[in-house]
Formats: structure tokens, sequence, C-alpha cells
């Protein structure tokens, strides 16, 4: 997760310049290669995405590993499938 957190800051970071590039040898009839408006618009919003996608998985493991340390210190079997089911309603990522 930090791995992808640490891409999409970078990615924050650069994109506009990139673009921006792009645009520039676009508009001075340089060979680039054509992209849509439309895929413009998505990339810009890649790294945002990215950033919340990490944000949201990092809760769920901390949910996750809520839901499993009082079980860590009893002999009990944990059932994985539960604490997923149960870290799932806690949050807002089920459908």
């Amino acid at each position: 997760m930090a791995t992808i957190h640490s891409g999409a800051v970078g990615l924050d970071k650069y994109h506009p310049a990139l673009l921006d590039g792009y645009k520039q040898a676009k508009e001075a009839g340089m060979p680039v290669e054509p992209i849509h408006s439309s895929r413009v618009a998505v990339l810009k919003g890649i790294p945002d995405s990215l950033q919340q996608t990490v944000r949201r998985s990092n809760m769920i493991i901390d949910l996750l590993v809520a839901n499993l340390l009082p079980l860590t210190s009893s002999k009990t079997k944990v059932n994985i499938h539960k604490c997923i089911t149960d870290a799932l309603h806690q949050s807002a990522l089920e459908d």
C-alpha cells in the first residue's frame, strides 16, 4: 500500500507537467500519439483515485486487525471470513 501511495503522490506531482508537455508538443505539430480529451480527463483523476483506494484499503486492514486482536490471546479458532464480513459492515465499502 505504501508503494502505491508513494507512486500516486509522485504521479500527482508530475502529472500536470506531463499533460502540459503533451499539449505543447501536440500544438507544435510534433509526432505524438493522440490522446482523446475524454481519456485526458480520466488520467487527471487517477492520482486522487489511487490515493483514495489506498486510504480505504488501509482502513479495511485496520478493521481486520482490530477484529483479530481480541482473538489472538485466546485459543479460539479465527474465522477470517467473519472478520472480513464484519470489517466490511463497519466500513462504507460494502455494496
